[in-house]
């Protein structure tokens, strides 16, 4: 996909996945992106990483599905999802990440300038 097709489609939200390199700022800062309402609105965000990727199917689906509900219904990332995490890692991990390890998964200091971030305090 390149520029031209996102102009074309100029979403809502754009979400930027773990194997590229790109992060929200990078679009932010790109006068070429400026005329996109995802831009422009700060609804870039890097899908949150932990134990595996968050967007294809797998043990930690229900964690993403809360992140992105609470971005596209609420414009917020959910402030119960802390706890989902601890609880869903729990199981599978044998442990409950830390708050500096929770601010890591949800990719936090790369969307930091996004919208719906501060509401977390991470």
């Amino acid at each position: 996909m390149d520029l031209e097709q996102v102009l074309a489609w100029d979403p809502d939200i754009i979400l930027l996945g773990k194997f590229a390199p790109t992060l929200p700022e990078d679009l932010y800062r790109d006068p070429a992106w400026a005329a996109v309402d995802a831009v422009r609105a700060r609804r870039v965000y890097k899908v949150p990483l932990g134990g595996y990727r968050w967007d294809p199917p797998n043990q930690e689906s229900p964690l993403m599905w809360e992140w992105l509900a609470g971005l596209v219904a609420r414009g917020e990332v959910p402030r119960t999802l802390p706890a989902s995490i601890r609880t869903q890692y729990a199981f599978p991990y044998g442990a409950e990440p830390s708050d500096a390890q929770i601010a890591a998964i949800l990719q936090s200091t790369a969307n930091r300038e996004s919208v719906g971030y501060a509401a977390l305090g991470t």
